[in-house]
């Protein structure tokens, strides 16, 4: 614990997941009779502690790195995502194959997945006569904006120079004179 008290290693972890000082401070200590501002003082005062800056650092790079692994995670399923082809949830025989014969990317390409069954006759004589198979894959596209997204792919902002205006000047008086 990085020769904290129990007190300020709770502060620390508290305040390394995104809580506030004062919140933090009023979880960690009784303060239930402290004005406010006392409250904001002493848990300014924790934070100038070089040993709770520390470990508050230390503590964010774990969830960071923790973080991290999960988000790769994502990436790779969202890259298998686009990767899946929908035939090879099929059968040579044109069948498709059932969930327990699918691969794990293939069975994770489904977003939702109903069998419906299907009955004719009726009384003693009904019987099912099938069975209508809905499956409703990962949406590629949104799959992909997402991807882009993350990669940059897209322009947030553009900035228009007036350079870039001389040229769009230039382009509309030789068309002009065409």
């Amino acid at each position: 614990m990085s020769g904290l008290t129990p007190q300020q290693e709770k502060f620390a972890q508290l305040v390394a997941v995104g809580n506030t000082y004062a919140d933090a401070y009023k979880e960690s200590y009784a303060s239930e009779n402290m004005a406010i501002n006392t409250i904001y003082k002493r848990s300014s005062e924790l934070m100038d502690n070089g040993k709770i800056k520390g470990r508050v650092k230390e503590l964010q790079e774990e969830i960071k790195n923790r973080n991290q692994a999960t988000l790769d995670e994502v990436l790779n399923m969202m890259a298998e995502w686009l990767r899946f082809d929908v035939k090879s949830i099929f059968k040579s025989d044109g069948t498709m194959k059932m969930l327990h014969e699918m691969s794990d990317q293939e069975s994770s390409s489904i977003a939702s997945y109903e069998v419906v069954e299907l009955f004719g006759g009726s009384g003693e004589n009904r019987a099912q006569i099938g069975e209508l198979k809905k499956v409703k894959l990962i949406d590629k596209r949104a799959v992909a904006d997402m991807f882009l997204k993350k990669f940059g792919a897209y322009i947030d902002n553009h900035i228009i120079k007036i350079d870039d205006l001389e040229h769009v000047r230039d382009i509309l008086s030789k068309a002009k004179q065409i």
